[in-house]
């Protein structure tokens, strides 16, 4: 994990650079199936298929922390043939 940015006062958000999210999704998947339901306004039950198969095929990720503490957003980048980069996020 790389700290993107760190909180201040000013602004309170925390970005890591997640380098495999695969392994981070499966220590935190309820929070970010939560996350990623909210952000598209589905229920969380039914979204978190999706934002697990999102973070298995990401080649990283960008989590963005209130703080230290809550996840309140993602990006996941996905590298595609021919160096194109595809993103999704929440």
């Amino acid at each position: 994990m790389t700290i993107l940015n760190t909180p201040t006062a000013d602004n309170p958000l925390r970005i890591e650079r997640i380098e495999d999210p695969a392994a981070f999704y499966d220590r935190h998947p309820d929070e970010l199936a939560a996350t990623g339901a909210s952000a598209f306004g589905q229920p969380a039950e039914e979204f978190a298929p999706q934002v697990a198969e999102r973070f298995h095929k990401a080649t990283f990720a960008d989590i963005v922390r209130l703080g230290r503490g809550d996840i309140i957003g993602f990006a996941l980048y996905e590298l595609l043939r021919g160096s194109h980069w595809r993103l999704a996020g929440a």
